[in-house]
């Protein structure tokens, strides 16, 4: 009988349902992870409403360096994050919070970026979309410095200028300040 061999394992979260969508090797050798919770105990420090962008950085022998919560009152949720190359993160998911940490909301779900320094602290955030319901799947950075996301919209308004019907894709591309 074949047997795998389990290099090493760890489990991360509090008492909510904790989920990681994105993870990523660091240049220091670490890893970075995001995803979404509801939980305010265990490894989370802090909760803002129905569940949060939750970032880990863990360091090379695959240890908590240091978590943080993003979000307001609403449900918010990363589903992707990459390195920059000031060693910072970029970081895209939806929110339908119109509190906390997002600063603006169109209704429904949006686009939510966040642009973090290399210790996970904010350094802004943005969100795109319209008055329906929009959501980011991935980031990736870009040869120029900026950001290209793709996700769904069920939007034909506010920065969508178009829909065909029901859920469209949505590209967006960003500078590095994350202007549309």
């Amino acid at each position: 009988m074949f047997r795998r061999k389990l290099i090493w394992e760890k489990s991360f979260g509090g008492s909510g349902s904790d989920v990681m969508y994105s993870i990523n090797p660091t240049n220091d050798s670490g890893i970075i992870m995001a995803g979404k919770s509801p939980s305010s105990d265990g490894d989370v420090t802090e909760n803002n409403g129905s569940s949060d962008f939750w970032i880990i950085k863990l360091d090379n022998l695959n240890n908590i360096e240091w978590e943080k919560s993003y979000g307001g009152s609403g449900n918010d949720v990363a589903n992707s994050i990459m390195q920059t190359s000031d060693n910072g993160y970029i970081v895209a998911g939806y929110s339908n919070s119109s509190d906390g940490d997002k600063t603006v909301a169109y209704g429904g779900n949006d686009f939510w970026v966040l642009k973090l320094d290399a210790n996970g602290d904010l350094e802004w955030e943005k969100n795109y979309g319209g008055t329906s319901s929009d959501g980011s799947r991935t980031i990736q950075v870009t040869t120029d410095g900026g950001y290209i996301l793709a996700g769904g919209t069920f939007s034909d308004d506010g920065d969508v200028t178009s829909n065909n019907g029901s859920e469209d894709i949505w590209i967006i591309k960003l500078d590095s300040n994350g202007n549309l």
